[in-house]
């Protein structure tokens, strides 16, 4: 008993204390949440300023769709800004240049009263330049000219900027090397990216390109010489005369072009891109990176809204802080983000600055020297075959910003900010200062474009949304809605053309026609041409007033009638696209043609087959469907109230039209017999392959290349030969000049007249010997041509043979395909005439009328009413 009593005593003590546990939770969690709610309303009655490492934000969105939507958000980060590092803005006028008198001088007086501690602008030319010489008929044809030149030069010096010349020397040379008369110095001939390291021409070639650039810019004590993205293969054949691997070769490249430049300017500053020296390759090997050990200045360029850790923790750092007096950093304010891209993302090109500065502030504590500069790049292309992408003025919020944080180390970004006056006022600058901004109209009249268009993309996305292609096809759309829709539509293109008008107007001011019609091309064409495309192709069902029973039936002539094209009226090359068309066979590589004129016609036999199985594949829906059709239409006439002859006829002629069907059926067999079979039999028998290539086709090609290969050697001697002499011509030419003018000069000693025309007769002798080798060379080939000649057109004729004989099965191909359909002497044919004639015969409009009229109409007994006396037996009642 006693044992039962302290067992209940237990049992309700732990239940109390049960109770307390769970009373004590309940408190803590009230308590919590009363501090938490009082915490939310504070902040709600708060200007806010946010520490942007509390926020992710993703720095691939626009900023409307990254930032809070209060108008009045402030972003700001304390950080560590960096008011002392010289800061330089780059331009790339590979993409959109702006006409000189009408941008430099109001742009550069914007940067130099903005007072960000901007000291000079890096101008990366590419073809804009005036070149002349060998490169006369290689840059833009609307490029800059010397006078342009001057007035840049000018308007950076009366604003306190240095201007420095950025010329690719290794890769991204595009430019140059895409023209055919500089294919002779392409790394890899069919790619025009990177000049090759392995002819001595090439030193000649940019030695030239760099003396005109330093000519042009007499004060500029620092130049950028590229050499980024550098893709070297050494496939050129002059590589295979010395063994040497890619990372010696381009660190052997950067030397002469730096040897090259302090010939030309001694003493002068060289920058160059840090992503090829940054790569593993050079990090494992510091000895061979110590060969540029204070020979060039690193600019380290990362565009990313925030670094890795490998990125940050790389031993080059290391390396750098040893080897390079200064190293350069290099951020986007602009360009660094998408390839086509309207508008600038300012968030992400903001964020990547802020990304900077944490690093600059961890490289200084890692006791690794500090970055001396920074480049804020504003690329308009991606190279120079890629499109448009963020015009200069869309940039402005984003450089603004950028040159903001990094002075700073504050952000401020408002959600949508399409107004300068606003966002200098935000930064604590003049306002006013905005009216020396070039193009300011553009900033906002882009942006005003951009939710047109981004409200466009809305509904065309709700149109194919609603009415897909399928309901379009079977005429089975909600119609007011769809009304509704399109007529929004039709109000926004119209709002469209209204703004992209006005727009126009503002480019004109700062650009030129090509850089217009390459822009609209881009942006604008692509969103009118899906508008114009949504009308026409909803507009059958805007007249829909009834719709079918479901399911719909698909109507199989409509899919006949899309395989009907109209005949093309394209020229060969055009049809070919013929990248050969233009240039002799016995060019090197136009052999190619031939051989791809081989391999298209291994395609068109495969085209020939894949085309008459469509054809196949609609005949037997046609018949299908006529068969349906048929039955379909047979049983309404029979449920519906024809009668007599008629009924007879039509159900006959219906008869008549299905045996359509039957010739369809024939047809069918025909082409698969006839064409298709019998394409693939040759196909396969005259097309054999070897592994990956077409047997006969590499046979081609292989005779192509034996005969070839000493002529293209021969060639390469010329084109050295070539440029030796005219090299040599000018240096005798620079000579002479300089006797004349000695001649002339009293204050000239003997002595340097004799060193003067000691080195004319040197260079006549050089100039001789070179004109002598280029000669015999000339000579050579001359007594060579007809043979190598004759050898080409050999093998071309024996490519002529094999592609004649599968023209002549394309002949047999288009004969069965014309007997195939053909109806001259086709019982089928015959048979449905017949049908018709009998059905027609039956048809007789007196009979029906008769019939008619003898059931229903005038010979029928009419009961006319007759007057009836009232009955007796009616009066009783």
């Amino acid at each position: 008993m006693r044992t039962l009593f302290n067992r209940l005593i237990f049992i309700r003590m732990r239940r109390v204390f049960e109770l307390l546990v769970v009373s004590l939770f309940l408190i803590i969690i009230l308590t919590i949440n009363s501090k938490w709610s009082s915490s939310i309303i504070n902040d709600n009655n708060k200007h806010r300023h946010i520490n942007i490492n509390n926020i992710s934000v993703n720095s691939f969105l626009s900023q409307d769709q990254s930032l809070n939507q209060n108008h009045d958000t402030i972003i700001e980060k304390i950080i560590t800004g960096q008011p002392n590092l010289a800061k330089y803005i780059h331009l790339d006028l590979k993409g959109a240049p702006p006409q000189p008198n009408k941008f430099y001088e109001t742009f550069f007086n914007f940067i130099d009263q903005l007072n960000m501690s901007v000291k000079g602008i890096v101008i990366e030319y590419e073809d804009l330049l005036p070149l002349n010489g060998r490169f006369a008929n290689a840059t833009h044809r609307f490029g800059y000219k010397k006078s342009d030149i001057e007035l840049i030069q000018t308007a950076a010096k009366s604003h306190r900027l240095e201007i420095i010349p950025l010329i690719q020397t290794f890769g991204h040379l595009e430019w140059l090397l895409k023209l055919r008369e500089f294919e002779l110095y392409r790394d890899e001939l069919a790619s025009p990216m990177v000049i090759t390291p392995c002819l001595d021409l090439t030193y000649v070639l940019l030695e030239d390109l760099l003396q005109q650039t330093l000519d042009m810019h007499p004060n500029s004590n620092i130049i950028h010489i590229g050499c980024d993205e550098v893709t070297l293969t050494n496939s050129h054949p002059k590589c295979q005369e010395i063994s040497m691997d890619v990372p010696e070769r381009y660190i052997n490249h950067v030397k002469r072009i730096v040897s090259i430049v302090q010939k030309i300017r001694p003493g002068i500053r060289i920058l160059i891109w840090d992503d090829v020296i940054r790569s593993e390759q050079f990090i494992n090997n510091e000895k061979l990176l110590n060969e540029l050990k204070n020979l060039v200045e690193p600019v380290a360029w990362n565009y990313h809204p925030t670094f890795d850790d490998s990125y940050i923790y790389s031993p080059i750092w290391n390396i750098y802080s040893k080897l390079f007096s200064n190293t350069w950093a290099a951020s986007a304010f602009k360009g660094g983000l998408s390839r086509l891209s309207m508008q600038t993302n300012t968030t992400h090109h903001v964020l990547n600055h802020q990304a900077w500065l944490q690093f600059m502030k961890l490289s200084t504590n890692q006791n690794n020297k500090s970055f001396s500069a920074i480049i804020l790049t504003g690329w308009s292309r991606f190279d120079h075959f890629m499109p448009l992408c963020d015009l200069l003025p869309t940039a402005y919020q984003s450089l603004i910003s950028s040159l903001y944080i990094l002075t700073t180390g504050k952000s401020i970004l408002h959600d949508y900010v399409n107004d300068c006056y606003e966002l200098m006022n935000s930064i604590g600058k003049d306002s006013q200062l905005c009216q020396s901004l070039p193009g300011l109209s553009i900033w906002s009249g882009i942006s005003s474009l951009s939710l047109s268009l981004s409200q466009i993309e809305d509904r065309l996305t709700f149109l194919h949304t609603v009415a897909p292609s399928y309901n379009r096809k079977h005429l089975f759309v909600r119609r007011y809605e769809l009304d509704l829709r399109l007529n929004e539509l039709e109000m926004l293109k119209n709002d469209l053309l209204t703004v992209t008008q006005l727009l126009n107007h503002h480019l004109s001011e700062l650009y030129s026609l090509d850089v217009i019609d390459e822009w609209f091309d881009l942006y604008i064409t692509p969103i009118l041409g899906r508008i114009n495309a949504t009308l026409i192709e909803f507009s059958p069902v805007r007249n829909q007033t009834s719709w079918s029973r479901r399911p719909s039936i698909s109507i199989k002539s409509k899919i006949i009638m899309q395989c009907i094209l109209p005949q093309s009226q394209t020229t060969p090359e055009k049809c070919l696209s013929n990248p050969w068309h233009g240039k002799g066979f016995c060019e090197p590589n136009q052999y190619k043609s031939a051989i791809d004129r081989c391999e298209g016609g291994h395609k068109s036999c495969d085209l020939s087959i894949e085309i008459y199985k469509e054809l196949v594949k609609v005949l037997e829906h046609c018949s299908e469907s006529l068969h349906q059709w048929s039955l379909t239409s047979q049983r309404k006439i029979v449920q519906s109230k024809e009668f007599g002859t008629t009924r007879a006829a039509w159900i006959e002629s219906i008869q008549a039209v299905e045996k359509l069907a039957e010739r369809n059926e024939d047809i069918t067999k025909n082409i698969q017999h006839h064409v298709i079979d019998k394409m693939v039999a040759y196909k396969n028998s005259k097309y054999e392959r070897s592994f990956l290539h077409l047997k006969k086709v590499k046979e081609f090609e292989k005779d192509f290349k034996k005969v070839q290969k000493p002529w293209l050697e021969l060639l390469n001697k010329i084109n050295e030969a070539k440029q030796e002499f005219h090299h040599a011509s000018r240096k005798l030419h620079h000579a002479k000049r300089a006797e004349n003018v000695i001649k002339t000069d009293l204050g000239v000693t003997d002595e340097q007249k004799k060193k003067v025309k000691d080195s004319v007769h040197h260079y006549e002798s050089e100039t001789e010997t070179c004109r002598s080798t280029y000669s015999k060379l000339m000579e050579d080939m001359k007594a060579k041509q007809p043979g190598y000649q004759e050898e080409m057109f050999k093998i071309l004729s024996r490519t002529d043979d094999f592609e004649r004989d599968r023209l002549n099965q394309f002949k047999l191909m288009f004969n069965a395909l014309q007997e195939a359909i053909s109806i001259e002497n086709d019982a089928r044919h015959t048979e449905m005439s017949d049908l018709f004639n009998k059905a027609i015969g039956k048809h007789n409009i007196n009979s029906d009328i008769e019939y008619f009229n003898k059931h229903y109409g005038r010979e029928t007994k009419t009961k006319w009413p007759v007057f009836e006396d009232v009955h007796e037996s009616c009066h009783s009642l």
